[in-house]
């Protein structure tokens, strides 16, 4: 009997583990609903931008101007707009008159050149101001700018552009902790999308320090599970896009539990990625392969599908024959140098086709006049 037991108990030891039931897919739902739903529990949603992208900020309109949204949001916190000038923004959405002049400067004189002059950031605010002027005072939503306070009056020189802009995000997590999170509130968070990773690979995939991590880290480090973040996919170019292209736009899916959730995160990025590594006390650069990526779940709490098509909001060409202000890009453009590259060649490039754009069409046969 013993003998039985004994080889019955080897049986059991050695046989297979059961198979694990397969993951589902990911179920599309609608995305706005999907965000205002994410709000009740997450006191941060959010929504990753890519700059000029109209499909992105068409969405992010519909959502501002969703009733239930001043319900579910207090705040709205952006990246394309200078710290600096706070009091004169939430003037501006409250109604007040502004000059044009100045509240150009919200997106014009941030840390970075070139980024914030499509006419798609201008409307993002008037959006905001519109939707608040049909509501009480105690349920304006606030505007929050995200981009360091620079003064580029007093920037000078190469030695007056302090580090500390180069660090946006710790900045940007700052004024969440500050503003938001330690004032019970509730924010939306549009940032460009890479900056909602939990995880990076120039960091390794290891938790960075919290002056130097980028928001998502950040926020997982020291606020987790109070972010729910969301990945935008549309356009052909998108790596995810072959996963999703089946979904309406406009849907959002969860990505925990499920098998895109289970999915490398590495379908998030173009192309090859190398980092550096430290091999044998020397730092050697290492090609990324997909199995060395956290999972999308580990990364994202959801993807937000906006369609098959791109279309970009460039500036106005006439933009770039404002000569004072090409003048001021071009000086700013001289003080980045070495550290952020240079923007010469993209300014001339801006120049021209606006120059271009800026003549008057002259029939075949004729010439223009004055000549």
């Amino acid at each position: 009997m013993l003998t039985a037991m004994v080889l019955t108990l080897g049986v059991l030891l050695t046989a297979s583990p059961a198979p694990t039931s397969p993951r589902p897919a990911p179920v599309p739902i609608e995305g706005v609903s999907a965000i205002l739903d994410a709000a009740r529990t997450h006191p941060i949603v959010g929504v990753g931008e890519s700059h000029r992208s109209a499909v992105v900020h068409d969405f992010l309109l519909r959502l501002v101007r969703e009733p239930r949204f001043p319900g579910a949001f207090q705040d709205i916190v952006v990246e394309f707009g200078n710290a600096r000038y706070q009091s004169l923004m939430d003037r501006y959405v409250a109604g007040e008159a502004v000059p044009a002049e100045q509240l150009r400067r919200v997106w014009r004189d941030t840390t970075q050149l070139l980024v914030w002059d499509s006419p798609l950031y201008e409307q993002f605010f008037a959006t905001v101001r519109d939707v608040n002027s049909k509501l009480p005072p105690e349920k304006r939503l606030r505007v929050l700018l995200g981009d360091p306070p620079i003064d580029w009056e007093a920037v000078r020189a190469p030695e007056d552009f302090s580090p500390a802009y180069d660090y946006r995000d710790p900045h940007i997590f700052r004024l969440i902790e500050q503003e938001v999170l330690s004032r019970g509130r509730h924010a939306l968070v549009v940032i460009g999308k890479g900056h909602l990773l939990r995880l990076g690979p120039a960091g390794g995939f290891q938790p960075q320090p919290l002056n130097q991590a980028f928001l998502g880290d950040a926020l997982a480090q020291r606020y987790p599970g109070k972010a729910f973040l969301v990945w935008t996919v549309f356009g052909p170019r998108d790596a995810i896009a072959s996963q999703v292209v089946a979904w309406r736009p406009g849907t959002l899916v969860h990505l925990g539990g499920t098998s895109l959730g289970a999915r490398s995160s590495s379908l998030l990025m173009a192309g090859t990625i190398r980092i550096s590594r430290m091999v044998d006390g020397k730092p050697t650069p290492v090609t990324l392969r997909p199995e060395d990526f956290p999972a999308l779940e580990a990364q994202l709490d959801a993807m937000l599908y906006l369609g098959a098509a791109d279309p970009r909001v460039d500036p106005p060409p006439a933009l770039y024959r404002d000569s004072a202000y090409v003048a001021e890009l071009r000086r700013r453009a001289s003080v980045l140098l070495p550290s952020s590259g240079d923007y010469t060649q993209d300014i001339d490039t801006l120049v021209k086709e606006a120059e271009a754009s800026g003549r008057p069409t002259v029939p075949e046969g004729r010439s223009a006049p004055g000549r």
